[in-house]
């Protein structure tokens, strides 16, 4: 006898999982908005703090006290938000935990790197701008083609478009003031974005977290 549970999947399941990974990708880009959203701010305002105190002529720890205060405030932000959404939600599905987890990661790397290219005299610390850039628009690509949010796609692109003209600006005043301004446009406005669409899509009483049939 045949093991019916070995059977190759019909396409209509194939055509299903990919439409539950879609929706799962676009439940996930509009549950992350306010996480974009308090990065960019944050990260654009110690951009812009580096600026400011570089065209002053000092005093330069400020610029480490600026970043480092951008990092705590940050990651306990987002720390706030996820066990905020996990008590208003519970257990969310595997797809929506994978593109979270995916921009979750991103940040970890450019935290890490961030850390030790300040450490290391041998690495210019600009290139956390290009780094940290490259890294957002993997991810922005990466949701916008597996997600019904098309539009992030094009976000994606302006990361990589960004990093590439941060390579020009390499040790010129500029360069962390226009990582301050693509900061804003491209990750705190999706950010804003998708926070009001996840809020719009939601009856009133209805979890956000949850699909609508599921939340009843």
């Amino acid at each position: 006898m045949n093991d019916h549970n070995a059977r190759p999947a019909t396409l209509q399941e194939n055509l299903a999982y990919l439409r539950a990974i879609a929706e799962n990708g676009r439940l996930a880009a509009r549950l992350s908005g306010e996480y974009l959203l308090l990065w960019g701010v944050l990260t654009a305002g110690a951009y812009l703090g580096q600026f400011a105190v570089t065209l002053a002529g000092g005093p330069y720890w400020l610029i480490g006290a600026g970043y480092f205060a951008m990092l705590a405030v940050g990651w306990a932000g987002s720390t706030a938000l996820a066990a905020r959404d996990r008590q208003k939600g519970g257990a969310r599905p595997a797809g929506v935990r994978m593109y979270s987890t995916l921009f979750t990661c991103a940040g970890a790397t450019v935290t890490v790197f961030a850390i030790g290219a300040s450490l290391t005299p041998a690495m210019p610390y600009e290139a956390i701008f290009i780094v940290a850039a490259l890294m957002i628009g993997m991810c922005f690509l990466t949701t916008g083609a597996l997600s019904e949010e098309r539009w992030l796609v094009m976000v994606g692109a302006g990361w990589l478009a960004s990093a590439t003209a941060g390579f020009a600006l390499i040790g010129s005043l500029a360069l962390p003031l226009f990582f301050a301004v693509v900061w804003l446009l491209l990750l705190a406005a999706p950010g804003l974005v998708l926070a009001r669409r996840a809020r719009a899509a939601t009856p009133p009483g209805l979890d956000p977290s949850k699909p609508a049939a599921d939340a009843v």
